[in-house]
């Protein structure tokens, strides 16, 4: 990727101040097609609660048709069985605190004291959902330009991100299928065998409760963010989702936005020390 619009600034602050401005002036001109938010979000049914994790399981293993995921186990069978099994038996392969979902660990400071290592790297990801309808790079796939002279691009979240983002130890993905992004989790493992992966997902509640025991199996930690607004809270419309079958947007609340800019921040800020 080219530079960044936070590139150009000095700070945090001013190249956030920017970058909102743009934002609020192309929404005037060109507002995006997005609906009503409604605060009833819907819930994860009780049919499709019942065994959700094992479901997972199932999913994962009849769509992984290029053998990335089981070829990963099988280098790895002792270590990621046992893993599984140790996060099967915990309970929940994760702790909830809102709109987060930790896995492996305890909270944002422990978040930030594990990207002060020098040995870290993060991926950072948003599930296609909550790409705008107008995106010229197409909803339904692990594409983003993040144009900052396009109108659509300068009012999108993930835009916005995506130019706060650091160029170095870090990567970036569109989720389109939870097989993608486990393949992009493995990949990036393998790429980086002495390096510590870390990662921030933003995705609906189902999903981040289905593979939170898949992460764990494979070793990483990180934040799952839950979305808001027309989540899956079945398994049709999770299956239909995978398919690229979502009309409906899904959206961070401003006060979750902000903290995951605020740990954006502090990654980039720590970057600058080495």
């Amino acid at each position: 990727m080219r530079e960044s619009f936070w590139d150009f600034f000095d700070s945090w602050e001013e190249a956030e101040k920017a970058w909102d401005e743009r934002a609020k002036a192309a929404a005037l001109q060109s507002p995006l097609d997005i609906p009503t938010v409604n605060p009833v979000i819907p819930q994860i049914t009780a049919d499709t609660a019942r065994f959700l994790r094992l479901k997972a399981l199932s999913w994962v293993v009849r769509h992984d048709r290029r053998g990335v995921l089981r070829r990963f186990f099988l280098r790895h069978p002792f270590r990621c069985l046992s893993q599984y099994i140790q996060s099967l038996l915990s309970g929940t392969s994760f702790v909830r605190q809102g709109d987060f979902f930790y896995y492996g660990v305890k909270g944002f400071s422990h978040m930030q004291e594990l990207l002060k290592q020098d040995d870290t790297i993060l991926l950072v990801g948003f599930s296609y959902c909550e790409k705008p309808k107008e995106c010229p790079a197409v909803r339904f796939s692990n594409k983003c330009i993040a144009d900052e002279e396009l109108r659509v691009c300068q009012q999108c979240f993930i835009g916005k991100v995506r130019h706060a983002l650091p160029h170095a130890r870090t990567i970036f993905t569109i989720v389109p299928t939870i097989n993608a992004i486990g393949e992009e989790v493995v990949q990036a493992i393998t790429a980086n065998p002495n390096k510590k992966l870390l990662f921030l997902i933003a995705s609906c509640e189902m999903a981040l409760t289905m593979f939170g025991d898949l992460g764990v199996m494979s070793g990483i930690k990180g934040i799952g963010v839950k979305l808001g607004g027309r989540i899956c809270n079945t398994m049709h419309a999770f299956s239909l989702s995978e398919q690229g079958v979502k009309p409906g947007v899904t959206w961070l609340s401003e006060p979750t936005q902000r903290k995951v800019l605020d740990l954006l921040r502090f990654w980039r800020d720590t970057l600058r020390l080495f």
